[in-house]
């Protein structure tokens, strides 16, 4: 290592000068932080010299006399450098390299563009608002609930402001894992976490999940206060209410956060699944429930569930943050993801996002379906206007008797779509006429998947459907834990669907039977992509999933910062899905590394769609994008002024399809991101158009399925 021969003016005693090179490699910039433990230096990495690589090396003094806890603090370090390095998701910074030199050893990992919430607090110089708050502390639940879910699970234990980061794109990225502790002397009771922030027990040495959940609310109730808690007696939260310092906090966040900081472990909320959903009801809705306040402990009362005392010595970890043996999990309300093949266990209460299934999606305006339904299968005319063409009329409409918001999927000379009157529908694609049907016990709002003379389709009855497509007769069924939402895929005679029991089902396709199953620990609404040998799926704790088709074992998982209700696609190699932490992402689907993070302006329902090395995705506020798929650069963006939860189609003439909120099916310019047209319904349209031959077919909330011409004279069949 070369370090500068004298003290450099305006650097801090001890740190390392501008331009020092470490392990002949990285190249220190500037010192970001400094303190008696080490330091924190903007760096860069000059192995890359074609580009300027930035990185954050964080540096640490060895402090420890005696020898042999020195090697034992050593070992620990590098085992816990391999544990980052190991951790894949958006709000945890990719570890890149660790290595010692003399008495000092270094992390290296990903340099984080902005500023640390206790910094923004201090330049804000009053409380935070609490819509920011609230958004922040979800992206937070997500971090630490991938965490807890983790094998082995890691508790974090020091959560404050100064160790979560504000990018500069308004995500949150949680810092400072806490790994100098290992090269502290040891000294009698010494806590490990931060005074103010840590819950009563954490001084004993108890790590579990309810650990990080105290310290969560520490930390929203300083950003809703600016009062910091290391400047009062501690544990006395229940004396500084928000709302004496922050008018405009509500009783219901008032509530969420007193509850996180109770004094008594099983007084506060269970997991972080449980504090996200409280958290998103009012985020979302504005308003909710008021949220009870814990009730004091008697010594009759039960514990509440997954919550059981434990031993504090089993708990206790070798650094800032524990780890939990697989046998300890369960203790202080953290599971581990069960093999694949075991039985269903409970699932937590999904996040309040809005329904997919039950109601329509996202904040959409009411409406009035027409007081009087037409015959089933009739043609109505519905006249329409169109930007630059003259009014034409709907090619047909089908009227079933509930919201559509299946998609459609078209084989020869039929088309098939599922509606929440529980039948699934095949009708002549050329004249809307009706076929059959089969009724099930559930609302379909999945896709259905043709396989050979089979039509398979799952339903909110918590049953995979397989018909013969022909005739509507059933040649077998398969049962779930849950409601099925996602749409089945099929490859080489195996089913691939998710339910909301949180599992991913395999089945055979010819007869139904369960090949494996494979615990995805939340709602899977998302459906598969379709690897090589693997399958990829999303699911409601922010998770994509890498799975063998053959086996049902897990190959990879990262974590977004969001539910993952979008359905993955596959660009070559790689795996493109968005999430609701408002970004897309494309990942390498051999290691589950990720390639690149398009930034987007609202939450993501919407699949991708693939055309030409270009991929087409549409937010909640309306956006429509196009991306290129190697490297998810902006094309263009284009706003419809509606909301969307639908996905978009691209048909053989460049032109993309999407359903709007408005009731709006609305036809797009691809290379010019240009609208065309707009085709009004009655109600929303959450599922994907598809298009045939100069005809787009799509369901609505208004009961019925559309047929229209994609230009004014449509060609034939």
């Amino acid at each position: 290592m070369s370090r500068p021969a004298s003290p450099t003016p305006g650097v801090p005693a001890g740190t390392l000068a501008p331009g020092t090179m470490l392990a002949a490699r990285y190249q220190i910039e500037k010192v970001i932080g400094s303190g008696g433990m080490g330091a924190v230096y903007s760096a860069r990495d000059r192995r890359f010299r074609a580009v300027v690589r930035r990185c954050a090396v964080k540096e640490m003094f060895d402090t420890i006399a005696d020898p042999a806890a020195r090697q034992r603090a050593r070992e620990n370090f590098e085992r816990e450098a391999n544990l980052l390095a190991s951790l894949n998701h958006a709000a945890i910074p990719k570890v890149f390299d660790y290595f010692t030199e003399g008495d000092r050893h270094y992390l290296v990992h990903e340099f984080i563009e902005g500023q640390d919430l206790a910094r923004v607090l201090h330049q804000r110089a009053r409380p935070m608002p609490p819509e920011k708050v609230i958004d922040w502390a979800i992206q937070l639940t997500f971090v630490l609930d991938a965490l807890h879910s983790s094998e082995p699970p890691i508790i974090f234990r020091d959560l404050k402001p100064s160790n979560v980061m504000l990018r500069t794109d308004g995500q949150i990225v949680l810092v400072d894992f806490g790994i100098a502790k290992h090269f502290q002397p040891v000294q009698k009771g010494t806590m490990i976490g931060t005074e103010g922030y840590a819950p009563p027990e954490q001084y004993e040495g108890v790590a579990n999940p309810r650990v990080d959940i105290y310290a969560l609310g520490a930390t929203m109730h300083q950003l809703l206060t600016n009062t910091d808690p290391q400047e009062y007696r501690p544990f006395s939260y229940n004396q500084r209410p928000l709302r004496q310092y922050n008018p405009s906090v509500s009783s219901e966040v008032d509530g969420i956060v007193m509850r996180a900081l109770a004094y008594e472990p099983a007084e506060r909320w269970e997991d972080m699944k449980e504090i996200r959903s409280a958290l998103q009801r009012v985020h979302q809705a504005g308003s909710s429930p008021a949220v009870k306040r814990p009730a004091p402990p008697t010594e009759s009362a039960e514990q509440p569930t997954g919550f059981r005392p434990t031993d504090p010595a089993a708990l206790r970890g070798t650094g800032l943050f524990a780890r939990l043996r697989p046998e300890q999990a369960d203790e202080g309300g953290t599971r581990p993801v069960s093999p694949p093949g075991e039985g269903t266990r409970p699932v937590s209460p999904p996040p309040a996002v809005p329904d997919m299934g039950t109601r329509p999606v996202g904040q959409e305006p009411p409406y009035q379906a027409p007081p009087v339904m037409p015959p089933m299968g009739s043609t109505i005319d519905l006249q329409q206007e169109i930007k630059g063409e003259a009014a034409f009329v709907p090619i047909w409409t089908f009227a079933t008797e509930d919201e559509v918001r299946s998609t459609p999927e078209i084989k020869d000379d039929l088309l098939y779509i599922g509606s929440y009157d529980t039948n699934i529908y095949c009708l002549d694609v050329a004249t809307g006429d009706f076929r059959w049907k089969y009724a099930t016990n559930g609302g379909i709002p999945g896709t259905p998947a043709v396989e050979g003379e089979l039509v398979i389709v799952g339903s909110e009855d918590h049953k995979l459907y397989a018909l013969n497509r022909r005739t509507g007769r059933l040649e077998w069924d398969a049962q779930t834990g849950g409601r099925i939402r996602s749409s089945p895929r099929v490859l080489a005679d195996h089913v691939f669907i998710g339910s909301d029991d949180g599992h991913v089902y395999a089945f055979n396709a010819t007869r139904g039977k369960l090949l494996w199953k494979y615990d995805a620990g939340s709602p899977v609404r998302s459906s598969a992509a379709i690897g090589d040998e693997t399958i990829f799926m999303g699911a409601e704790d922010g998770s994509m999933t890498s799975i063998d088709m053959s086996t049902g074992e897990s190959r990879w998982r990262i974590y977004t910062g969001g539910p993952v209700i979008s359905s993955p696609i596959m660009a070559e190699q790689r795996v493109i899905f968005g999430s609701m932490d408002r970004q897309v992402y494309g990942v390498d689907g051999r290691s589950g590394w990720v390639v690149w993070q398009a930034k987007l302006t609202d939450r993501v329902y919407s699949s991708p769609c693939l055309v030409d090395d270009r991929i087409y995705i549409a937010t909640v506020d309306g956006n429509i994008y196009a991306i290129t798929a190697d490297w998810g650069k902006e094309i263009w963006k284009l706003s419809l002024k509606t909301q969307i939860t639908s996905s978009p189609f691209v048909d053989e003439d460049k032109k993309l399809y999407i359903g709007g909120v408005d009731g709006g099916l609305y036809c797009i310019n691809t290379v010019k991101g240009k609208e065309l047209w707009r085709f009004s319904t009655g109600g929303p349209i959450p599922g994907s158009p598809r298009s045939r031959s100069g005809v787009v077919f799509f369901g609505s909330l208004d009961h019925r399925v559309y047929a229209i011409p994609s230009r004014a004279t449509p060609r034939s069949f």
